[in-house]
């Protein structure tokens, strides 16, 4: 049977299953319950709540075991124990250090230790081409500023960039 509690913060208002869904309560603006809908983002499932007109993005991980799993040693992490991050029902999920849960994920294979660098990174906001145009534009004499507004990324991410500190393996040729 599936246990709901309250999500703290969020009392009265939403409630979050061992089985990892989380559900909107009746209240003054909403005429039933319903389960709501997560979205899946960078690796993990997520959900939108609403307080007092405030919108904010939750893992549904992070709900469940705040509900269900004391974390009497304050570990900062939810480790899935199967690896898979879809599967947030209660007994896949576990509090841990940083370090427990990257030997976690090395001992099934979900990190291989490589680095993954440039583009094939799933982070990446840039490519090799836009890399290269932004340290030809700043040699040129473009302001970092106006680099960063035409890419779309911090005036500070291009600084590393033209300095050499991010995207290090991409050598440049001026």
């Amino acid at each position: 049977m599936e246990n709901f509690k309250d999500i703290e913060g969020y009392e009265g208002l939403y409630q979050v299953s061992d089985l990892g869904r989380v559900k909107r309560l009746k209240s003054k603006g909403s005429l039933s319950e319903r389960i709501l809908k997560t979205e899946f983002k960078a690796k993990y499932n997520l959900v939108t709540l609403y307080k007092n007109g405030v919108k904010t993005t939750q893992k549904v991980h992070r709900l469940v075991a705040i509900a269900f799993i004391s974390n009497k040693d304050s570990k900062p992490q939810v480790n899935h124990i199967d690896g898979n991050t879809h599967n947030n029902v209660l007994s896949n999920l576990e509090w841990a250090t940083n370090q427990e849960n990257s030997i976690h994920a090395f001992k099934l294979n979900l990190r291989t230790g490589k680095v993954v660098r440039g583009e094939k990174n799933g982070n990446a906001k840039l490519n090799k081409d836009q890399v290269l145009e932004i340290r030809k534009k700043a040699n040129c004499g473009q302001s970092l500023n106006s680099l960063g507004i035409e890419y779309k990324i911090s005036s500070t991410h291009i600084t590393r960039i033209v300095r050499g500190e991010k995207w290090a393996h991409l050598k440049t040729k001026l």
